[in-house]
């Protein structure tokens, strides 16, 4: 996609958005920046090498309509080499002609004049502006995703519940770019920004149970399965018989998550296809959701 400088907040073409062809369309009107593009350079071999070559104003005023149009798209779309040719091809249409005020026949409709040297510079500069602007059109990537995929990319497809974002709002942003990744095919770095959401969840859960765990997920659990074996009704009181349950079994999933996604996702040892990719992603939204009943950051 285009980017940079010609951007804006209400440029369509900002990155990190998903938009329809159709709205390509709309907002680049490629058929007349070629229409243009090619009507400036026939105008320019009509020149040849007459000492003056000379235009109706009419024609003229539409010379002018079609060079400030394209400026203005070129600017927009970040062709910046184009774009200078462009520019030269303005200044040399609007300072650097002529009314043609030398002998005519009756009723000959006022021309705009090129003298010799400005009709040359004009043709130069149309020759450019086509090669630069096929040149600039070949280093632009557009990416197509699939129908499927649209909703992981611009967040319209749930991969966190609103439970589970307000509860470990440090986890959005994760969960939000593994769906990004999922969607462009980067099916690992998916797993691996899915694995990173689940730290809050992970911190909240030694939390909840007195325990400042270490960031290290091994030690970390090793450190939560010590404190939930140590309690019990008598430390506790009654309500431990019913607490207990969920402590252990969330223990027990991110002990789980540990071996079997994240230590192989962090150190190399694993690549992921789209299909145990969505697996995952699925997964761990799940996982936070239901934990997210008791917890949060």
């Amino acid at each position: 996609m285009p980017n940079g400088k010609g951007l804006s907040e209400d440029n369509p073409l900002q990155a990190y958005k998903i938009i329809s062809l159709w709205e390509l369309m709309e907002f680049i009107d490629f058929g007349k920046i070629l229409v243009s593009v090619s009507w400036l350079s026939n105008l320019a071999h009509r020149a040849g090498n007459v000492p003056w070559f000379r235009i109706p104003v009419r024609e003229y005023e539409l010379m002018k309509e079609r060079v400030s149009f394209l400026c203005d798209e070129l600017e927009r779309l970040d062709f910046p080499t184009s774009l200078i040719s462009a520019r030269e091809l303005r200044t040399i249409i609007f300072e650097e002609t002529e009314v043609f005020d030398k002998e005519v026949p009756p009723g000959t409709p006022r021309s705009i004049a090129f003298p010799s040297l400005v009709a040359s510079r004009y043709f130069s500069f149309t020759q450019e502006l086509s090669r630069h602007l096929e040149y600039e059109l070949y280093g632009k990537l557009l990416m197509i995703l699939p129908s499927n995929k649209v909703g992981y990319f611009d967040g319209s497809k749930e991969v966190l519940s609103e439970e589970a974002r307000n509860a470990f709002f440090s986890a959005e942003y994760e969960m939000d770019e593994a769906g990004k990744c999922f969607a462009l095919a980067r099916y690992t770095a998916c797993v691996f920004h899915a694995m990173r959401a689940l730290e809050p969840g992970l911190k909240a859960l030694g939390a909840d149970l007195d325990l400042s765990v270490e960031t290290n997920w091994n030690k970390a659990l090793d450190q939560i399965e010590k404190e939930i074996r140590s309690r019990s009704t008598k430390t506790h009181g009654p309500a431990w018989k019913d607490d207990e349950p969920f402590y252990a079994e969330a223990a027990t999933h991110f002990r789980f998550i540990k071996n079997a996604w994240r230590n192989h996702t962090a150190h190399l040892k694993e690549r992921y296809d789209e299909e145990r990719a969505e697996s995952v992603l699925r997964h761990v939204g799940e996982f936070l959701r239901d934990i997210a009943n008791r917890l949060h950051e």
